[in-house]
């Protein structure tokens, strides 16, 4: 089962709607994760074996700099 961790813009209704369907889904809230830092946020996802879920470009720089490069995939906005 694919695991989910949605970055703190993401609305909390997302999660709530997800989990309603059985999705395995966690928010910033849920992990006192509350104004942490994309760093952060992609280490927490990375330790807890899940996928970040996020619009914020932030994450494509932290990537092309090599954070951690061989397991993240990073989309770009569409």
């Amino acid at each position: 089962m694919i695991r989910f961790h949605l970055d703190e813009h993401l609305a909390r209704l997302v999660a709530q709607a997800l989990r309603q369907y059985g999705v395995d889904v966690t928010t910033p809230s849920d992990v006192d994760l509350l104004s942490a830092d994309d760093a952060g946020h992609l280490a927490f996802a990375d330790s807890e074996g899940r996928v970040m879920v996020t619009h914020d470009d932030d994450f494509l720089r932290l990537h092309a700099e090599g954070l951690r490069p061989r397991r993240h995939r990073v989309l770009p906005p569409q």
